[in-house]
């Protein structure tokens, strides 16, 4: 190792490549996390040390790490694809009119080739952007998804909790940005989307009704019609595949007929790009005689996509069949979408009961070969990502292959024990392998998924909001929602709180009911919506009181008094904590004892009236440090260190501020580091001792930037620009100070 580099004079450097890569992954890395990641790579690459020559490779390497991270969706394979030349012109000449269709929506029915074309666009017309986002909404159906992968591109930081729940709001966001950039957005299986009249949602009708989107472009797949505003959007409708391209196609995959026989294949198949490959593999695969096929009455009547699959289906072997239902698990319309590896398939295998599983032993090496062989049938399609073998389904395949599936609620239960086990396997020591972003825990958000399509809805509510067994992240152990909004992901966390709070009757424990409608409360009021917060909390309070849930009843208490205060109705934020107070003291939560103490200080504290703040915060902290509460003393510490500097007994105001950041940092808690260290800022600027108020600003400046807090990097900024003009032009009372707190813990 070189005597000029080390860790320690790495990680600055790094940072600094981060920020400038304007990746808002990276910019929220912590030190932690980029130690872990350079000694991965130090142990993956064994000719790397920290050198004079090695430094900007393990930086490189570390930034293309984040940048693996990304959720942009793939783009499907078309390298097999056939024809649509005349199609994609004229696609290309309605996305190029730029007055009239900067969002146009490809129709058509399934398998007609809808993705295909696009995809096609994708590669023949890239150098017209500035970059190429694919987002198939069954994998991903929020707005702010998509949000934040446009952002990740552009080089733009976004940070969610200054836009709050509203899809809406995300949606503009979105919009704002492609104003300013010139991209192509593809929204892949925008059905799913969709009501029965073809209306999306708030946010994704804002975005596809935008109209002005300068330089950029929005192209649509969907089965049926997309309106915005009640509007129909501009279609380009989908048809079959012309007859050369037809004839073209069955010839590319084998046949060797006469054009007579060919153009009558095409036309029996309406030019239905799937319904012809699938012709042509009975032909040469399975030896069947064209001419035999086509005059087969049965196969050309009705659906004839799936009279044609159900004839190759029925030629496949067993565990081919098998195959096509077990992937089949993975892909559900209207539910989610995510291409499955071999070793996924054989991990829900071996979680099935005895009673489901194959009749013969299924290794790694028999799956992929049967895989293999599907994808060459096309009933498979391959969606890898490197060389990582990943595969999903055609719809039409997919519909068809599930419906034979015995018993799907023990495969798709099967699914999510394996996907908890994966992320087990994977993060095995929550301190040392935390949880880190959205893709750290996508093994627990299938496991979700599965478990809902099970209609297993007390297992997913005891998944998402049970007591955490190894979800980490700065420091706290938190539940899998907890994570979801640390990470700002709140379309997707309120999504899932949503389907527990509206599970049908019967299938969820009414606890597990009220907890998700208490968490639907504590998101609302987390993103401001406080009148919102008020309805879930007392829906929560009402069925928690309905059933006997004592506990629930006093968080539900809590929860109303605490959206009570930030609404500013200061008595019944008191009465709401005081009923706290009581219960959880009846009940022995001692917990709930210590919050509510907390909480009517904070309401006191806002009233002004700083003798009862002192004493509640005085007896939640004594309470916290007797049940071993960290967090819930440095809190404490911190309120009381608020309640001194608006009395303006500023040594003490220090006194507990550093005692609270000493615990915070202990603890690992990085908002309340960085909250502590502004707030001992406003202190000493109080002091007019502006040199150590602008260091302990510059600090938490540092924090709320690597964590992508920007409304609170906005507000330490304007704290630092007013103390650097005090300090230059001192005012009478330089004692006086405005600078605004930075929250009350």
């Amino acid at each position: 190792m070189s005597n000029d580099y080390n860790l320690e004079t790495l990680l600055p450097l790094i940072h600094a490549a981060l920020a400038r890569s304007a990746n808002t992954r990276a910019l929220n890395l912590s030190d932690e996390e980029i130690i872990r990641n350079v000694h991965d790579i130090l142990n993956n690459q064994g000719n790397i040390s920290i050198g004079d020559n090695n430094v900007q490779t393990i930086i490189n390497l570390v930034l293309e790490r984040v940048k693996q991270r990304s959720v942009q969706h793939p783009i499907p394979d078309i390298s097999q694809a056939v024809g649509r030349a005349s199609e994609l012109q004229q696609l290309a000449a309605q996305l190029d009119q730029a007055a009239t269709s900067q969002v146009v929506a490809a129709k058509g029915v399934a398998g007609i080739g809808k993705s295909t074309l696009a995809a096609m666009y994708c590669r023949d017309y890239a150098d017209k952007y500035q970059f190429i986002c694919w987002r198939d909404v069954r994998a991903d159906g929020v707005v702010s998804g998509l949000l934040l992968v446009v952002a990740e591109l552009m080089g733009v930081s976004i940070d969610l909790r200054e836009l709050g729940a509203n899809e809406a709001n995300h949606a503009a966001a979105l919009v704002g940005l492609l104003r300013q950039g010139h991209a192509l957005v593809v929204v892949d299986n925008c059905e799913d989307l969709l009501d029965a009249q073809g209306n999306p949602p708030s946010g994704w009708e804002l975005l596809f009704a935008a109209g002005q989107l300068g330089a950029s472009r929005l192209l649509l797949t969907s089965r049926q019609q997309v309106r915005a505003a009640r509007v129909p959007l501009k279609v380009y409708t989908i048809e079959g595949l012309s007859e050369a391209d037809g004839i073209k196609l069955l010839q590319q995959r084998g046949l060797t007929d006469d054009t007579a026989l060919l153009q009558r294949a095409w036309d029996k198949a309406g030019g239905h790009p799937l319904a012809l490959i699938l012709l042509a593999g009975l032909v040469t695969d399975e030896g069947k005689k064209l001419k035999r096929l086509l005059d087969e009455p049965r196969l050309w009547q009705g659906e004839v996509a799936t009279n044609l699959l159900d004839e190759v289906y029925q030629r496949l072997s067993e565990p081919q069949q098998r195959l096509l239902q077990y992937v089949s698990i993975y892909d559900r319309a209207d539910r989610f979408r995510y291409p499955v590896a071999v070793a996924e398939l054989a991990g829900m295998l071996a979680a099935l009961p005895a009673a489901l599983q194959p009749a013969a032993e299924w290794t790694a090496e028999g799956l992929e070969e049967c895989a293999l062989s599907l994808s060459r049938r096309s009933l498979l399609i391959s969606a890898s990502a490197g060389d990582d073998e990943r595969y999903t389904l055609h719809a039409i395949v997919r519909d068809y292959a599930y419906k034979l599936l015995p018993k799907p609620p023990a495969h798709h239960l099967a699914a999510a024990s394996y996907f908890q086990q994966e992320y087990r396997r994977t993060h095995p020591d929550a301190r040392s392998h935390p949880a880190r972003d959205l893709a750290d825990v996508q093994a627990l958000l299938n496991a979700y998924d599965q478990l809902l399509a099970a209609q297993d809805y007390e297992a997913a509510a005891t998944l998402l909001n049970g007591t955490p067994f190894e979800y980490m992240s700065g420091g706290d152990w938190l539940s899998l929602y907890a994570l979801l909004d640390r990470w700002s992901e709140f379309s997707r966390g309120l999504a899932m709180q949503e389907q527990l709070a509206n599970a049908p009757a019967g299938t969820l424990l009414e606890d597990s009911r009220a907890a998700a409608l208490g968490n639907l409360g504590v998101a609302y009021l987390s993103l401001g919506d406080y009148r919102r917060a008020t309805q879930y909390h007392s829906r929560s309070l009402e069925l928690a009181t309905r059933i006997g849930d004592q506990l629930g009843q006093a968080n539900a208490l809590g929860n109303l008094g605490i959206a009570y205060l930030s609404l500013g109705d200061y008595d019944k934020a008191i009465d709401y904590h005081s009923r706290h107070l009581e219960l959880a003291t009846t009940i022995g939560d001692q917990q709930g004892q210590a919050n509510a103490l907390g909480n009517l200080g904070a309401a006191y504290d806002s009233l002004g009236d700083y003798p009862k703040a002192i004493d509640y915060h005085t007896r939640h902290l004594e309470l916290a440090t007797k049940i071993g509460d960290q967090l819930g003393q440095a809190n404490a510490l911190g309120s009381l260190g608020l309640v001194y500097d608006s009395l303006g007994d500023y040594h003490k105001a220090i006194d507990y501020l550093t005692r609270s950041l000493e615990i915070k940092q202990r603890i690992g808690d990085q908002l309340g580091q960085a909250t502590a260290l502004g707030n001992l800022g406003n202190v000493y600027a109080a002091l007019a001792e502006y040199p150590q108020a602008l260091d302990y600003y510059q600090q938490a400046r540092a924090i709320f930037a690597r964590i992508g807090a920007n409304h609170l990097v906005a507000l330490v900024e304007r704290n630092i620009a007013n103390t650097r003009s005090r300090s230059v032009a001192p005012r009478p009372n330089p004692s006086l100070t405005n600078n605004p707190k930075f929250g009350g813990k």
